[in-house]
């Protein structure tokens, strides 16, 4: 916790409004021997440091 002695009870608040979204998209080229998400993850555990990527906020 940031604070310990506030004025209110953060429990009490409630959300109003959503104010992003943002979809995400995972981009791989053709060469990469995955299809799903889980090989993805597979092939870059096997393959630590060899891998680069790129992102946007």
């Amino acid at each position: 916790m940031i604070y310990k002695d506030l004025d209110f009870d953060p429990g009490q608040l409630l959300p109003v409004a959503l104010v992003a979204e943002f979809p995400s998209v995972l981009v791989v080229p053709p060469s990469l021997p995955v299809n799903t998400l889980a090989e993805f993850v597979a092939y870059a555990k096997a393959n630590r440091g060899k891998l680069n990527y790129g992102g946007s906020p």
